[in-house]
């Protein structure tokens, strides 16, 4: 998913009138509410947006006070995919924009009643009676106005919790760090604060009608998916959080996860990904030290391997390794005491070696349930801090289950304020 940030003065005339087909499409067409939408606002704004193939997926403009309210503004607003959390991105980034373009300390949003709700989970309040964007019966999109406070001038704190996922004893599995937010921080906040944790992956989580909206953060960027922080994730909500039932509902940009809790574990249900076979190269060879038997390739790159003792003695280059396709790099074969065993490397990600990655085995679990005719595998991912993983393949989903334990409970203070 691509970001764009464009003046619109920096505009094409193909991402115009991309823009304006998508925002006609909303508000006027889906809506049933014949207004003004295209207006001279758009002359004064910044416009924002991610796409990918299918073209634009999320859309808000952002303007400085003066142009549509006294203060800046965020207007706009569109995320075509729901439940992803790319509505919540897309208010993130305006956010940050307006505090870096405009120095904004307060932000203004109109915002249609029946979303009001989102809008508060983000941090705004409403400040005004609603009031009627058109006149017709078709159009009763009421809209009330809200005000993101922003503080930037007193100290917040932010309760972040250390587990090891994967794992029932401390100093094994994968660390992840968890916080749980009222509402999103901007993003780059999100992304210090994964950068200041070092760890592989810091979760993010925000509460939301049905759930509670997840993302994940590597000390150089944010990814789609991640297993063990939201294996994480899940262990600190059902702990620390209270719930009405053994079930989580998240929504990410990978798509809607369900985490049962079952007895001391937690039971994950992930998208599987295709095992697309590539052919074995030169490259490969030299990155990881010996020739693969196979090679396949999704979100990740998958390189089978003679045996277990093959998988533990590897002694890859992670130089090289970064050049290779896939976002991970991964190693694997059968094993012994377990079903398979695996080690995954993600350099590209400031990442030489994941201990245990979940998201990964969406891809190595469905490769050995073939191989091996099963539908339940125990998995092993051998590095040095070690983790075991239960999994079992139902149609095009991936059921992945760990066990979990805290290791620290902690408060982050951020902003702009300085500590003694």
């Amino acid at each position: 998913m691509q970001y764009i940030i464009k003046h619109f003065s920096e505009l094409t005339t193909e991402e115009l009138l991309e823009i304006y087909k998508l925002r006609v499409s909303v508000f006027v067409v889906e809506q049933k509410c014949p207004y003004q939408e295209v207006d001279d606002a758009d002359r004064n704004s910044y416009h924002i947006w991610f796409q990918d193939e299918d073209g634009i997926q999320a859309y808000a403009r952002v303007m400085d006070g003066g142009v549509t309210f006294a203060e800046p503004s965020i207007g706009r607003i569109i995320a075509r995919k729901r439940r992803c959390g790319l509505g919540s991105k897309i208010v993130s980034n305006g956010i940050q924009l307006a505090q870096e373009r405009f120095h904004a300390k307060q932000i203004k949003i109109a915002a249609q009643t029946y979303a009001i709700p989102f809008y508060e989970q983000a941090g705004f309040r409403v400040i005004s009676e609603p009031f009627f964007r058109c006149r017709r019966s078709a159009c009763a999109d009421v809209v009330g106005t809200a005000e993101r406070i922003i503080h930037q001038q007193r100290e917040r704190v932010v309760k972040q919790y250390i587990v090891d996922a994967f794992t029932d004893r401390i100093f094994s599995g994968n660390p992840a760090a968890v916080c749980v937010l009222e509402h999103w921080l901007p993003e780059q906040q999100m992304q210090n604060l994964a950068m200041e944790n070092n760890l592989s992956e810091t979760a993010f989580i925000v509460p939301e009608q049905d759930g509670y909206q997840l993302r994940w953060f590597t000390p150089s960027g944010e990814i789609d998916f991640c297993g063990h922080a939201t294996l994480a994730a899940a262990y600190v909500l059902f702990r620390f959080v209270p719930q009405q039932a053994t079930t989580l509902f998240f929504s990410t940009q990978s798509g809607n996860i369900t985490i049962q809790k079952q007895a001391d574990c937690y039971e994950m249900d992930f998208p599987a990904y295709t095992c697309h076979p590539v052919a074995v190269t030169a490259e490969m060879e030299q990155a990881i030290g010996v020739k693969p038997l196979e090679a396949y390739l999704d979100r990740d790159l998958l390189l089978v391997l003679e045996n277990a003792d093959a998988v533990r003695n590897l002694q890859p280059d992670f130089a090289k390794l970064s050049q290779l396709d896939g976002v991970c790099i991964a190693v694997t074969a059968r094993d012994t005491e377990y079903d398979c065993i695996s080690r995954v490397f993600a350099p590209k990600m400031g990442v030489p070696e994941d201990p245990v990655t979940g998201s990964t085995h969406c891809m190595i679990v469905p490769y050995w349930c073939e191989k091996l005719g099963k539908s339940s595998l125990t998995a092993l991912q051998a590095s040095r801090r070690s983790g075991v993983l239960y999994a079992k393949q139902c149609g095009n989903r991936i059921q992945i289950a760990g066990k979990a334990v805290l290791f620290a409970v902690s408060e982050i203070f951020h902003g702009n304020s300085s500590r003694n």
